[in-house]
């Protein structure tokens, strides 16, 4: 009966969130990841490099630029950062050393950057976007069709480039930047901060209007912002079924059910200033206002939780797990009778949380989850439903 009793009145030592990865108190605006390099671009101008997945940093050639680095992309082995009023800068030694690549580009406010196979783009606020298919050499001009040249955010993805702009909504080329096309019917917020494109959506993020998608190559948007508690949605990142949004007051929040709900995930995060995410196999990273980079395993966020078949549930429950005791997998099941924000997490005696199965909006009926001990010691374990105000907790042994 004690070992119950630590677990609701003694704090958790939560393992499942974010922490501080560095560099220390940067204003981060940008941040990219190729493979165990993390790269940060900072409002100083500098950029910062991580050659350990974020773990500790070092600092890039301090003459790069000293405007501030709005973007920072990988093409194959090449690196490029965009400066507001510095233009576009390139690295082939991942980031050791910069030159400035400006050829053609008579804009230097540049913002975003994108690239594909063969090109280069790069947007600018106030001169629209430029084009490069020689890995930045030289550049020129690309806007036909582009009635809003103040151009905030690159995407490209299936064939097609999409471009926002702040006041003028999204744009689409599919003709690699030879014309542009505005793709707006049921975008409600013109100013678009970020955008990202993944196998079958495409989705937007707005200065005040919160996120939009597309299923149709932006013909047609939907707003999705059920769960969001800021609609500035400075960053959009995608890992998966997983969909990341950041914002610059509410922190980080994650959909996984293609942007439909929204839950935050600020554990951890103790600057909620988001301006931009990145992610790569195993972590998401966030860039923060005052504090620099956060990082946090994408395994705490990806939901093992499925539909059971079972259907629609007039009620809550938390059923005993199968087989039990168990080794090392069991199963877990739950009913919800209606929608509600789900947390299903694993604890230890200690009454520390060592796994999440769910976090995030569900909708109603009955789901199953798994959880693999396999990395855990023989004994007993509890593990906790919370939706709404229904919380409840079961014990399951461990046995080797």
């Amino acid at each position: 009966m004690l070992v119950v009793l630590l677990l609701f009145v003694t704090p958790l030592q939560t393992a499942a969130q974010w922490v501080t990865s560095g560099p220390d108190e940067e204003n981060v605006l940008s941040v990219a990841a190729s493979g165990v390099n993390v790269f940060a671009g900072t409002s100083t101008g500098s950029v910062r490099r991580s050659t350990d997945g974020g773990s500790s940093w070092v600092m890039a050639d301090t003459a790069i630029t000293h405007h501030p680095i709005r973007s920072i992309v990988v093409r194959h082995t090449t690196l490029f950062a965009g400066s507001f009023a510095g233009g576009v800068f390139r690295s082939a030694d991942d980031g050791s050393t910069w030159e400035e690549i400006n050829e053609g580009l008579t804009d230097l406010n540049v913002v975003p950057l994108a690239v594909t196979e063969s090109s280069l783009f790069a947007g600018t606020y106030g001169g629209g976007i430029f084009l490069s298919t020689d890995n930045g050499s030289n550049w020129r001009d690309a806007r036909t069709g582009l009635t809003d040249l103040n151009v905030t955010s690159l995407a490209v993805g299936n064939g097609t480039v999409f471009a926002g702009t702040y006041g003028g909504g999204v744009f689409l080329s599919t003709d690699n930047g030879a014309n542009w096309t505005p793709v707006n019917s049921g975008l409600s917020d013109p100013r678009i901060r970020s955008l990202a494109v993944g196998d079958s959506s495409v989705f937007a993020g707005t200065s005040g209007g919160g996120v939009f998608r597309s299923t149709d190559d932006g013909m047609e948007w939907t707003e999705l912002n059920r769960g969001l508690t800021s609609l500035h949605i400075y960053s959009l990142a995608l890992s998966g079924t997983l969909v990341f949004a950041g914002t610059p007051d509410g922190g980080v929040f994650v959909s996984n059910d293609n942007g439909e709900n929204w839950t935050d995930v600020n554990t951890g995060l103790t600057d909620l200033g988001v301006t931009s995410l990145t992610t790569n196999s195993t972590t998401i990273f966030a860039g923060t206002q005052e504090h620099g980079v956060f990082a946090r395993p994408l395994e705490e966020l990806i939901s093992g939780v499925q539909p059971d078949g079972i259907g629609l549930s007039s009620s809550y429950g938390l059923d005993q797990n199968y087989p039990n005791p168990f080794n090392p997998r069991t199963t877990i099941r739950f009913s919800l009778p209606h929608a509600e924000i789900v947390r299903l997490s694993i604890y230890n005696v200690l009454g520390e949380e060592i796994a999440s199965l769910a976090a995030g909006y569900h909708t109603a009926g009955s789901f199953q989850a798994s959880w693999d001990g396999s990395g855990q010691p023989s004994g007993a374990y509890f593990y906790r439903l919370t939706a709404g105000e229904y919380v409840r907790t079961e014990k399951m042994v461990l046995t080797k």
